[in-house]
């Protein structure tokens, strides 16, 4: 795990740490550098992210400010079954 992967996962879990115990002091900003941690470049951090996420949800469910997060949950699952399905695509080819 490369230094930068590293801190990227520090900071979500500090931010979600804040959140379950005072959800009003995170800003816009950090809701949106939260959120695009569930698109991030690792498969490993994006999973971890989404998964910490969840746990803020009944703190955070009655407030929309936070319901990306079941967007980012719905995305995910989407492009995973989209990508097993082109795998499964490939493998019917290449087999027939």
């Amino acid at each position: 795990m490369d230094p930068d992967e590293k801190i990227r996962r520090v900071v979500v879990e500090t931010i979600v740490a804040i959140v379950k115990v005072h959800p009003n002091l995170i800003s816009e900003e950090l809701r949106l550098k939260l959120s695009e941690r569930t698109r991030d470049k690792k498969r490993v951090l994006r999973e971890h992210t989404l998964r910490v996420c969840c746990s803020l949800w009944p703190v955070v469910q009655h407030n929309k400010d936070w319901h990306w997060i079941v967007n980012s949950l719905v995305r995910y699952h989407a492009e995973k079954d989209d990508s097993d399905n082109k795998y499964e695509k490939n493998e019917f080819y290449l087999t027939h």
